[in-house]
């Protein structure tokens, strides 16, 4: 069908209203022409010719936008090769051109999409009530469109959730910065932080980024009682002292802690009784627990927050002795000189000593000046333990590294914290070689001596031999 400009005259159409229809009768030929839109002059190659102006003003050409339910709704056959549309659909704005041949839609350009930026999220800390939770993110955009960082940090929202999956995802009030304390409202709740990144050119905001849930969220932890242990001897008319690691989630302080002490008629706790009236962190043995085993209960009490932990049992201790003789202080209980330079301190005292300002003293090839002082440190050593000095070396049991030396004819003296000898092992002033290349160990239940005596002392194997460090026999 081809379309010609007519135009439309009314006087002539009154003159004779049945002359146009005959002459359309005997006249019926085609009329060849094109389409011109503001212009009167269309291309001779053209059926279409579209001008940008009419003279006035300027427009461009705009075909059937559409999205894509509606651009599917079309029915295309296979005359409509060459159908063009604008689809619009969410972030994609495409020309499009009907492929008739694949009966597809094919792209004909695609405006550029600008990318929203992305946010990741995180936080550190405890879901304890209390407990201080502190969020992190990392901002980015496809485009490096840069962050807008004061309304980014402006989007924080703490959330809670019924579960570790998010279900009933609610904004806890007022919780809109990169921190949060834990409340007891949050208790039983498991918890989460969002943030909606934005950037100051682009795409702008982002989707909202939720953290990792965390909880459910407890109160305040109770105290803890660790490496529970009892210092003294099992002997009659001694002391034995309560002893643990305090700790708190919280750190709360420590409060008063309470006690129990046991009584069993084995190491393994057959028969455990609690001992009436023993609830302080001491307890006096006397001749009626003679042969039993006793242990300690300690519960560790908090000053604040939740006051009161488990209680927590030491291992079972004994069989309680008769009473023993008792070293008068500290002792030298072994030397090894040869590859290794070591000394070993034990304590028999019935009692816990602290070794500060006890010090070693060296007489070296017969010397009666001290040549070189070891002054011990700030330690506990408890009744039954040893303590051992090395030379630099790598030994076992070993409790210190000191640069020092000594040979197979040096006297070497310990002496208490008022610098008192109270033990020495060599003599001072003679340069005879005594234990060159060996190792000595102090028979039980002797020492301390401030005068040498070699049957105190007896050969266990050359200087090299470090197998008896770290313990001693007294009784």
């Amino acid at each position: 069908m081809y379309i010609a400009r007519l135009e439309y005259n009314p006087n002539l159409f009154k003159m004779n209203r049945f002359l146009l229809p005959l002459l359309l009768m005997l006249f019926s030929v085609p009329l060849f022409c094109q389409v011109g839109i503001n212009t009167n002059d269309p291309s001779p190659a053209s059926v279409l010719d579209v001008n940008s102006t009419n003279g006035v003003s300027y427009g461009g050409f705009l075909p059937p936008r559409v999205n894509t339910a509606q651009r599917d709704a079309i029915a295309v056959s296979a005359d409509d090769d060459g159908l063009m549309i604008y689809l619009i659909e969410g972030s994609e704005r495409c020309v499009q051109i009907y492929d008739a041949v694949l009966d597809v839609w094919d792209n004909v350009y695609c405006m550029p999409v600008n990318d929203k930026p992305v946010a990741t999220i995180s936080y550190t800390g405890w879901t304890i009530e209390g407990q201080t939770l502190t969020a992190s993110y990392t901002y980015s955009d496809t485009e490096n469109d840069p962050q807008d960082v004061a309304a980014t940090t402006a989007n924080f929202q703490w959330v809670t959730a019924t579960d570790v999956d998010g279900t009933n995802i609610t904004p806890i009030a007022g919780a809109t910065s990169s921190t949060f304390v834990v409340t007891t409202a949050q208790n039983g709740f498991f918890i989460a932080v969002q943030i909606i990144p934005e950037a100051t050119s682009g795409m702008s905001p982002g989707n909202v980024a939720i953290s990792d849930w965390d909880g459910p969220v407890t109160g305040n932890a109770a105290p803890e009682a660790n490496n529970v242990v009892i210092n003294g001897a099992f002997a009659e008319n001694q002391t034995l002292t309560a002893d643990f690691d305090y700790s708190d989630f919280e750190s709360d302080a420590e409060g008063t802690h309470t006690y129990r002490w046991f009584r069993a008629t084995d190491a393994s706790g057959a028969g455990a009784t609690a001992i009436p009236s023993a609830t302080s962190i001491t307890y006096d043995l006397d001749d009626t627990y003679m042969n039993l085993y006793i242990a300690v209960e300690v519960t560790p009490v908090a000053s604040a927050g939740t006051l009161i932990g488990a209680p927590v049992m030491s291992a079972w201790g004994g069989p309680v002795t008769p009473p023993a003789a008792f070293a008068s202080d500290l002792f030298i209980s072994e030397s090894i000189e040869g590859t290794y330079k070591v000394i070993e301190i034990s304590n028999f005292t019935g009692t816990t000593i602290n070794l500060e300002n006890y010090k070693l003293k060296t007489y070296a090839n017969g010397a009666t000046t001290v040549n070189n002082t070891c002054t011990l440190t700030n330690v506990d050593l408890a009744h039954g333990e040893s303590y051992v000095i090395t030379n630099n070396m790598v030994v076992p049991n070993a409790d210190r590294n000191y640069s020092w030396s000594f040979n197979g004819n040096d006297a070497v003296e310990l002496t208490d914290p008022s610098n008192n000898p109270i033990d020495v092992i060599g003599e001072i002033g003679n340069n005879a070689y005594f234990n060159e290349d060996i190792t000595l160990i102090r028979i039980p239940g002797s020492g301390p001596n401030t005068v040498f005596d070699p049957a105190e002392w007896t050969e266990v194997g050359s200087g090299s031999d470090t197998s008896n460090l770290g313990s001693h026999t007294y009784n």
